[in-house]
């Protein structure tokens, strides 16, 4: 009689079963992956979006709100500046996930399409 060691195995599983636990452990890595991806998220874009609120912050306390108001007022007067200059000097100067924090200084006729334009570019790069 042949005794079975701990890395044979001791019953052949059907095809089928296969099946079913290599679709488990593949929805078990997608699982992981995602939950890695969720935490760097957490650990890298969260923390440097309130630093830089912080920062925008800061900088708009030390020229003063309106003087700022004034300026993005001046940048979104026509067409070319409002969807070009500013959208470009937010994501060059904040970053991408913090250039919508520049749509509160703006009109609420300009609001929704500049708060558009940030995805849409990023889709285009």
């Amino acid at each position: 009689m042949h005794l079975l060691t701990a890395t044979e195995a001791a019953v052949e599983l059907p095809g089928v079963i296969n099946l079913f636990v290599s679709a488990a452990e593949g929805l078990m890595n997608f699982f992981n992956a995602a939950g890695e991806a969720i935490v760097n998220n957490a650990l890298g874009i969260l923390p440097m979006a309130l630093v830089a609120l912080t920062v925008l912050n800061a900088f708009v306390g030390l020229i003063g709100q309106e003087r700022f108001e004034g300026f993005a007022q001046k940048l979104t007067g026509n067409f070319f500046t409002r969807y070009t200059i500013l959208p470009y000097l937010g994501n060059f100067f904040l970053g991408s996930p913090v250039v919508f924090t520049l749509g509160r200084y703006l009109k609420e006729n300009i609001n929704l399409p500049f708060m558009r334009l940030p995805t849409e570019r990023i889709w285009l790069l």
